[in-house]
Protein backbone atom coordinates (compact mmCIF):
# COMPACT_ATOMS: atom_id res chain seq x y z
CA UNK A 1 0.00 0.00 0.00
CA UNK A 2 1.37 3.10 -0.92
CA UNK A 3 2.51 5.53 1.89
CA UNK A 4 3.73 8.46 -0.55
CA UNK A 5 1.41 11.28 0.30
CA UNK A 6 2.05 14.72 -0.81
CA UNK A 7 1.97 17.84 1.80
CA UNK A 8 -1.01 18.90 -0.24
CA UNK A 9 -2.52 15.61 0.09
CA UNK A 10 -2.00 15.34 3.88
CA UNK A 11 -3.66 19.05 4.55
CA UNK A 12 -6.57 17.83 2.35
CA UNK A 13 -7.23 14.53 4.15
CA UNK A 14 -6.54 16.40 7.63
CA UNK A 15 -8.93 19.05 6.60
CA UNK A 16 -11.67 16.45 5.82
CA UNK A 17 -11.51 14.66 8.98
CA UNK A 18 -11.24 17.22 11.16
CA UNK A 19 -14.94 18.45 9.71
CA UNK A 20 -16.22 14.99 10.65
CA UNK A 21 -14.48 15.15 14.31
CA UNK A 22 -15.78 18.73 14.83
CA UNK A 23 -19.63 17.17 14.00
CA UNK A 24 -18.58 13.72 16.40
CA UNK A 25 -19.54 11.83 13.16
CA UNK A 26 -17.53 8.40 12.22
CA UNK A 27 -15.75 9.54 8.85
CA UNK A 28 -16.99 7.63 5.61
CA UNK A 29 -14.46 7.19 3.44
CA UNK A 30 -16.05 6.43 0.74
CA UNK A 31 -17.17 10.39 0.75
CA UNK A 32 -13.68 11.44 1.18
CA UNK A 33 -12.32 9.25 -1.24
CA UNK A 34 -14.70 11.24 -3.67
CA UNK A 35 -13.51 14.42 -2.29
CA UNK A 36 -9.65 13.13 -2.99
CA UNK A 37 -10.71 11.63 -6.47
CA UNK A 38 -7.87 13.35 -8.25
CA UNK A 39 -5.55 11.46 -5.95
CA UNK A 40 -6.81 8.51 -6.81
CA UNK A 41 -6.52 6.95 -3.16
CA UNK A 42 -8.40 4.15 -2.35
CA UNK A 43 -10.60 4.82 1.10
CA UNK A 44 -8.33 2.54 2.46
CA UNK A 45 -5.57 4.07 1.92
CA UNK A 46 -7.16 7.26 3.38
CA UNK A 47 -8.12 5.66 6.84
CA UNK A 48 -4.34 4.02 6.65
CA UNK A 49 -2.88 7.42 6.26
CA UNK A 50 -5.05 9.24 8.97
CA UNK A 51 -4.24 5.99 11.59
CA UNK A 52 -0.32 7.16 10.92
CA UNK A 53 -0.50 10.65 11.12
CA UNK A 54 -2.74 9.92 14.35
CA UNK A 55 0.77 7.86 15.80
CA UNK A 56 3.05 10.90 14.83
CA UNK A 57 0.35 13.61 16.11
CA UNK A 58 -2.20 12.45 18.68
CA UNK A 59 -5.85 11.55 18.13
CA UNK A 60 -6.98 14.74 18.35
CA UNK A 61 -6.80 16.41 14.84
CA UNK A 62 -7.48 20.11 16.40
CA UNK A 63 -4.03 19.50 18.09
CA UNK A 64 -2.49 18.65 14.45
CA UNK A 65 0.79 20.93 13.76
CA UNK A 66 -0.25 24.02 11.47
CA UNK A 67 1.42 23.05 8.36
CA UNK A 68 -1.05 20.22 8.13
CA UNK A 69 -4.11 21.80 9.03
CA UNK A 70 -6.33 23.63 6.54
CA UNK A 71 -4.16 26.93 5.56
CA UNK A 72 -3.48 27.41 9.32
CA UNK A 73 -7.16 29.11 9.56
CA UNK A 74 -8.73 31.55 7.63
CA UNK A 75 -9.59 35.02 8.56
CA UNK A 76 -10.58 38.37 7.45
CA UNK A 77 -7.08 40.16 7.96
CA UNK A 78 -5.70 36.95 6.05
CA UNK A 79 -7.69 37.60 2.71
CA UNK A 80 -7.06 40.08 -0.18
CA UNK A 81 -9.40 43.03 0.46
CA UNK A 82 -9.72 43.61 -3.42
CA UNK A 83 -10.56 39.26 -3.70
CA UNK A 84 -14.13 38.67 -3.18
CA UNK A 85 -13.79 34.59 -3.76
CA UNK A 86 -12.31 31.56 -1.81
CA UNK A 87 -11.18 28.90 -3.34
CA UNK A 88 -12.44 25.22 -2.22
CA UNK A 89 -9.70 25.04 0.69
CA UNK A 90 -9.61 28.15 1.97
CA UNK A 91 -14.13 28.21 1.99
CA UNK A 92 -13.87 24.31 3.57
CA UNK A 93 -11.47 25.72 6.45
CA UNK A 94 -13.62 28.92 6.87
CA UNK A 95 -17.03 26.87 7.30
CA UNK A 96 -15.43 24.96 9.39
CA UNK A 97 -14.23 27.96 11.73
CA UNK A 98 -17.90 29.15 11.47
CA UNK A 99 -20.18 25.88 11.93
CA UNK A 100 -17.59 23.41 13.46
CA UNK A 101 -19.32 23.95 16.88
CA UNK A 102 -22.81 22.86 15.59
CA UNK A 103 -23.40 19.27 17.18
CA UNK A 104 -25.77 16.60 15.92
CA UNK A 105 -27.76 17.00 18.67
CA UNK A 106 -28.94 20.49 17.65
CA UNK A 107 -29.94 19.84 14.35
CA UNK A 108 -30.87 16.19 14.57
CA UNK A 109 -34.93 16.21 13.68
CA UNK A 110 -37.90 15.56 15.48
CA UNK A 111 -38.84 11.75 15.68
CA UNK A 112 -41.36 10.93 12.54
CA UNK A 113 -40.85 14.08 11.31
CA UNK A 114 -38.24 13.30 8.61
CA UNK A 115 -38.94 16.45 6.83
CA UNK A 116 -37.57 18.47 9.54
CA UNK A 117 -34.08 16.74 8.93
CA UNK A 118 -31.16 18.96 8.37
CA UNK A 119 -28.89 17.13 6.67
CA UNK A 120 -26.94 18.50 4.22
CA UNK A 121 -24.56 18.62 1.08
CA UNK A 122 -20.97 18.47 2.15
CA UNK A 123 -18.55 21.24 1.33
CA UNK A 124 -16.87 19.69 -2.04
CA UNK A 125 -20.72 18.61 -3.38
CA UNK A 126 -21.68 22.75 -2.99
CA UNK A 127 -18.96 23.52 -4.94
CA UNK A 128 -20.21 21.15 -7.82
CA UNK A 129 -23.31 22.36 -7.52
CA UNK A 130 -21.22 26.43 -8.01
CA UNK A 131 -19.84 24.97 -10.52
CA UNK A 132 -22.42 23.57 -12.82
CA UNK A 133 -24.80 25.83 -11.68
CA UNK A 134 -21.94 28.52 -13.09
CA UNK A 135 -22.98 30.89 -10.17
CA UNK A 136 -21.42 34.46 -11.09
CA UNK A 137 -21.52 38.36 -10.71
CA UNK A 138 -25.51 39.27 -10.24
CA UNK A 139 -26.90 35.89 -9.20
CA UNK A 140 -29.33 35.50 -6.77
CA UNK A 141 -29.15 32.03 -4.99
CA UNK A 142 -31.59 30.33 -2.66
CA UNK A 143 -31.32 27.45 -0.92
CA UNK A 144 -34.36 25.67 0.40
CA UNK A 145 -34.36 23.73 3.55
CA UNK A 146 -31.01 25.44 4.27
CA UNK A 147 -30.14 24.33 8.03
CA UNK A 148 -27.88 26.33 9.79
CA UNK A 149 -26.94 28.03 6.75
CA UNK A 150 -23.77 26.43 5.79
CA UNK A 151 -24.68 26.34 2.03
CA UNK A 152 -25.81 29.74 1.41
CA UNK A 153 -22.02 30.86 3.60
CA UNK A 154 -20.06 29.10 1.38
CA UNK A 155 -21.97 30.23 -1.75
CA UNK A 156 -20.94 33.74 -0.72
CA UNK A 157 -17.45 33.14 0.06
CA UNK A 158 -16.86 31.03 -3.54
CA UNK A 159 -18.51 33.24 -5.81
CA UNK A 160 -19.64 37.15 -6.38
CA UNK A 161 -23.38 36.31 -6.15
CA UNK A 162 -25.40 39.24 -5.35
CA UNK A 163 -27.07 37.75 -2.42
CA UNK A 164 -27.72 34.22 -0.81
CA UNK A 165 -30.91 33.09 0.49
CA UNK A 166 -31.50 30.42 3.23
CA UNK A 167 -35.39 28.97 3.69
CA UNK A 168 -35.82 27.18 6.76
CA UNK A 169 -38.75 26.14 8.64
CA UNK A 170 -36.48 25.50 12.14
CA UNK A 171 -36.51 28.45 13.53
CA UNK A 172 -33.79 27.36 16.30
CA UNK A 173 -31.57 26.53 13.30
CA UNK A 174 -32.33 29.90 12.00
CA UNK A 175 -31.05 31.53 14.96
CA UNK A 176 -28.29 29.30 15.52
CA UNK A 177 -27.11 30.31 11.91
CA UNK A 178 -27.25 33.57 11.96
CA UNK A 179 -25.40 33.87 15.31
CA UNK A 180 -22.36 32.02 14.11
CA UNK A 181 -22.37 34.07 10.83
CA UNK A 182 -22.41 37.03 13.40
CA UNK A 183 -19.72 36.18 15.39
CA UNK A 184 -17.08 34.99 12.49
CA UNK A 185 -14.01 36.89 11.61
CA UNK A 186 -15.59 36.72 8.18
CA UNK A 187 -18.86 38.31 9.22
CA UNK A 188 -18.14 41.43 6.79
CA UNK A 189 -17.79 39.29 4.03
CA UNK A 190 -21.03 37.56 4.83
CA UNK A 191 -23.54 39.28 6.38
CA UNK A 192 -24.31 42.03 3.40
CA UNK A 193 -25.20 39.01 1.10
CA UNK A 194 -26.54 36.32 2.92
CA UNK A 195 -29.91 36.52 4.71
CA UNK A 196 -32.18 32.88 6.40
CA UNK A 197 -35.83 33.66 5.98
CA UNK A 198 -37.52 31.43 8.96
CA UNK A 199 -40.78 29.69 7.28
CA UNK A 200 -42.32 26.65 6.08
CA UNK A 201 -41.85 26.43 2.41
CA UNK A 202 -45.02 25.56 1.12
CA UNK A 203 -46.03 29.01 2.96
CA UNK A 204 -43.19 30.55 1.14
CA UNK A 205 -43.75 31.84 -2.23
CA UNK A 206 -40.73 32.37 -4.00
CA UNK A 207 -42.10 34.07 -7.20
CA UNK A 208 -43.74 36.83 -5.37
CA UNK A 209 -42.05 37.32 -2.21
CA UNK A 210 -38.61 39.82 -2.53
CA UNK A 211 -35.73 39.19 -2.37
CA UNK A 212 -36.60 35.68 -3.65
CA UNK A 213 -38.58 36.17 -6.63
CA UNK A 214 -34.72 37.75 -8.16
CA UNK A 215 -33.22 34.17 -7.67
CA UNK A 216 -31.41 32.79 -10.73
CA UNK A 217 -30.28 29.36 -9.30
CA UNK A 218 -32.28 27.70 -6.63
CA UNK A 219 -30.96 24.49 -5.12
CA UNK A 220 -33.50 22.14 -2.80
CA UNK A 221 -32.37 19.65 -0.98
CA UNK A 222 -36.09 18.11 -1.46
CA UNK A 223 -35.69 14.01 -1.32
CA UNK A 224 -36.97 14.36 2.30
CA UNK A 225 -39.77 16.92 1.82
CA UNK A 226 -43.51 15.92 2.00
CA UNK A 227 -45.34 15.52 -1.04
CA UNK A 228 -47.27 18.77 -0.61
CA UNK A 229 -44.48 21.20 0.11
CA UNK A 230 -42.53 19.55 -3.42
CA UNK A 231 -46.09 20.46 -5.37
CA UNK A 232 -46.38 23.73 -4.35
CA UNK A 233 -42.69 24.51 -4.82
CA UNK A 234 -42.67 22.96 -8.14
CA UNK A 235 -45.73 25.88 -9.34
CA UNK A 236 -43.39 28.43 -7.58
CA UNK A 237 -40.25 27.66 -9.84
CA UNK A 238 -42.09 27.77 -12.89
CA UNK A 239 -43.21 30.69 -11.93
CA UNK A 240 -39.78 32.24 -11.03
CA UNK A 241 -39.03 35.12 -13.86
CA UNK A 242 -35.36 35.09 -13.70
CA UNK A 243 -34.51 31.51 -12.46
CA UNK A 244 -32.19 30.07 -14.81
CA UNK A 245 -30.98 27.04 -12.76
CA UNK A 246 -31.89 24.63 -10.60
CA UNK A 247 -30.61 21.97 -8.41
CA UNK A 248 -32.66 19.38 -6.45
CA UNK A 249 -31.91 15.53 -4.27
CA UNK A 250 -34.92 14.60 -5.85
CA UNK A 251 -36.34 14.65 -9.50
CA UNK A 252 -39.11 16.58 -9.89
CA UNK A 253 -41.13 14.23 -12.70
CA UNK A 254 -40.62 10.53 -11.65
CA UNK A 255 -42.26 9.59 -14.93
CA UNK A 256 -40.89 11.84 -17.52
CA UNK A 257 -40.39 10.68 -20.59
CA UNK A 258 -40.36 13.23 -24.56
CA UNK A 259 -42.24 15.37 -25.03
CA UNK A 260 -43.76 15.64 -21.65
CA UNK A 261 -46.54 17.69 -20.72
CA UNK A 262 -45.91 18.80 -17.13
CA UNK A 263 -46.50 22.20 -16.31
CA UNK A 264 -43.16 21.89 -14.72
CA UNK A 265 -40.86 19.99 -17.91
CA UNK A 266 -42.93 22.45 -20.43
CA UNK A 267 -40.62 24.87 -18.41
CA UNK A 268 -37.37 23.40 -17.27
CA UNK A 269 -35.18 20.21 -18.68
CA UNK A 270 -32.77 18.21 -16.66
CA UNK A 271 -29.44 18.96 -18.32
CA UNK A 272 -27.08 16.90 -15.96
CA UNK A 273 -27.13 14.55 -13.30
CA UNK A 274 -24.10 14.88 -10.64
CA UNK A 275 -23.05 11.89 -7.48
CA UNK A 276 -21.90 13.82 -4.52
CA UNK A 277 -21.12 13.50 -0.68
CA UNK A 278 -23.82 14.49 1.52
CA UNK A 279 -23.58 14.08 5.22
CA UNK A 280 -26.79 11.82 5.97
CA UNK A 281 -25.10 9.04 4.03
CA UNK A 282 -21.94 7.55 3.57
CA UNK A 283 -23.12 6.67 0.07
CA UNK A 284 -22.56 9.47 -2.81
CA UNK A 285 -26.15 10.94 -3.41
CA UNK A 286 -27.48 12.37 -7.03
CA UNK A 287 -28.20 16.28 -7.69
CA UNK A 288 -30.28 16.82 -10.86
CA UNK A 289 -29.48 20.29 -12.40
CA UNK A 290 -32.45 22.03 -14.30
CA UNK A 291 -32.20 24.82 -17.19
CA UNK A 292 -34.84 26.79 -18.50
CA UNK A 293 -35.77 25.69 -21.96
CA UNK A 294 -34.89 27.92 -24.42
CA UNK A 295 -38.51 28.78 -25.54
CA UNK A 296 -38.96 29.93 -22.45
CA UNK A 297 -35.77 31.70 -21.90
CA UNK A 298 -36.62 33.64 -24.80
CA UNK A 299 -40.06 34.55 -23.70
CA UNK A 300 -38.60 35.81 -20.63
CA UNK A 301 -36.24 37.83 -22.14
CA UNK A 302 -38.96 39.40 -24.46
CA UNK A 303 -40.85 40.22 -21.14
CA UNK A 304 -37.95 41.97 -19.58
CA UNK A 305 -37.53 43.90 -22.70
CA UNK A 306 -41.28 44.70 -22.66
CA UNK A 307 -41.52 45.85 -18.81
CA UNK A 308 -38.09 48.25 -19.37
CA UNK A 309 -39.40 50.07 -22.53
CA UNK A 310 -42.70 50.61 -20.93
CA UNK A 311 -40.91 52.41 -17.82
Amino acid sequence: MSTNFSDAEDRRLVALALAYQRQRRRIAWTAVAFAMRRTRRSPLELRERVKTLKRTHGADLVRFPASLLPLGGVTARSLDPDSSMLELEAAEAALIAIFGAVTPREIRHVAGDRHLNAGELVPLAVDAVIRTADVSAGDVFVDVGSGVGNVVAQVALQTRARKCIGVEIRRELCVRGQQLMRRCELRARLLPKVAIVCGDAVDVCLATTRPMNESTVVYLNNILFQAATNVHLTAQLCALPRARVIAATAVFCARHREPCRTAFCRVWELFTTERVPASWTAELVCVYFYRRRQQEVEITETATRVGIDGL
